[in-house]
């Protein structure tokens, strides 16, 4: 998101509630294309946080994706 300020692009944001029972898992898609130029081959690396002030008083992180575009 930082390089889309840098552009102009527009923040998005989306707010989704729900309630999950336990062990239950969620599952969603960003498009993170829309936040970044990947048009160039080189190695990405990808990974989510997000704040649950009701669960944890630090942002939730979610794994890496390391992301490898060729020509």
């Amino acid at each position: 998101m930082k390089e889309g300020l840098r552009s102009g692009l527009p923040i998005m944001a989306r707010n989704i509630m729900g309630a999950l029972k336990l062990l239950e898992r969620a599952q969603d898609t960003i498009e993170v294309s829309y936040f970044y130029d990947l048009s160039r081959p080189g190695e990405y690396s990808v990974q989510v946080q997000r704040e649950f002030p009701e669960i944890s008083k630090e942002p939730l992180t979610s794994n890496r994706l390391e992301l490898a575009i060729t020509p």
